[in-house]
């Protein structure tokens, strides 16, 4: 539904921001690391998100490459994995172990 923003960042949290795009805030959750990125930048940004839907509950998740959106989807499909601890693996993996992840997932 909501695939991607580009805007500029009103505020960072801990585990979220809000990015405001076309007048409105949306409140973005994102990785630590890429939360640490987007402190450095001042100027617009893009975000590929995730709108994860449950019950009581809908959230967007973001990303600043599509890639790592991908591998938040596929992270999300393991038994016992939901949003929040996919968006904490990714928060705490290096590069090369998400691209090895990301390969293993593919096969």
């Amino acid at each position: 539904m909501y695939a991607y923003f580009k805007g500029n960042v009103k505020h960072i949290f801990n585990d979220r921001i809000i990015i405001i795009t076309n007048n409105v805030g949306y409140e973005i959750y994102m990785p630590e690391n890429e939360l640490q990125i987007l402190e450095e930048k001042t100027e617009e940004v893009e975000i590929y998100t995730y709108l994860h839907v449950r019950e009581d509950d809908m959230k967007l998740f973001g990303f600043l490459k599509i890639e790592t959106l991908e591998f938040f989807k596929k992270l999300i499909t393991v038994s016992g994995v939901g949003a929040k601890v996919a968006l904490s693996i990714i928060s705490n993996i290096d590069k090369t172990t998400a691209v090895i992840c990301v390969i293993f997932f593919m096969f």
